[in-house]
């Protein structure tokens, strides 16, 4: 076989499934443990996934990820640790969205405090819950691009909570500034909601990580 690789098991520390096969994923076997699981003589059967059954491991799933292309390896429901797909490193390519709502929110920001900037008091109250806003951000940020699920849940959970209050003066003042902020909102809030699969998906994973595991991620 002209490549081979191991994809460790995350529900069984130590083990692994070894897929051997020729350029072009040709002539595709799976193993473990020595035994022989299953073989694919083109990548045609797999191309838009697959899903076997072994008495062992219960079920292996395989399909190609895109970014770069290679085979993934899904066992018994939970991604191989060093699949181009796995959770985690899906949830790390978000953390731009959390940056594009950081610098949207800062203009927002820089707006409040232009049209509450003659009363101290009220310039006061928005500075510092705006800083908060932002920091939040900042956070989520950070941390879901290092595939930390808890934060792309309070990014989430911040941003969802501005929207509804930002639904609620909507009506108050309705114009093309307010359209389109409600447009550009909600474009926002569709992509987090899409994603959030992918944040739960993480927390599930989370039950079999450990620190070699994490490291495979992080390489």
């Amino acid at each position: 076989m002209d490549y081979q690789k191991k994809y460790p098991i995350a529900q069984l520390p130590g083990k692994y499934v070894l897929a051997e096969w020729n350029r072009g994923y040709k002539d595709l076997t799976l193993s473990y443990n020595g035994r022989e699981i299953s073989y694919f003589p083109s990548a045609v059967k797999i191309s838009k996934g697959i899903v076997i059954k072994d008495e062992e491991l219960i079920t292996i799933g395989l399909k190609f990820s895109e970014r770069p292309m290679m085979l993934d390896l899904i066992i018994d429901g939970y991604h191989s640790p060093v699949n181009g797909m796995h959770p985690v490193k899906e949830l790390k390519r978000t953390a731009p969205v959390f940056w594009i709502i950081t610098v949207f929110a800062l203009l927002v920001a820089l707006m409040e405090g232009m049209y509450v900037s003659m009363d101290m008091a009220a310039l006061t109250i928005v500075t510092s819950l705006n800083v908060l806003i932002v920091a939040a951000y900042v956070i989520s940020a950070i941390f879901v691009g290092k595939g930390k699920a808890w934060a792309y849940i309070m990014g989430f959970c911040v941003f969802s909570a501005l929207f509804l209050f930002f639904l609620l003066t909507l009506l108050l003042r309705i114009n093309m500034w307010s359209v389109l902020s409600f447009i550009i909102r909600s474009a926002i809030l569709g992509v987090l909601i899409y994603n959030m699969r992918t944040a739960v998906a993480v927390i599930r994973h989370s039950k079999y990580a450990s620190r070699s595991y994490n490291d495979l991620l992080d390489s």
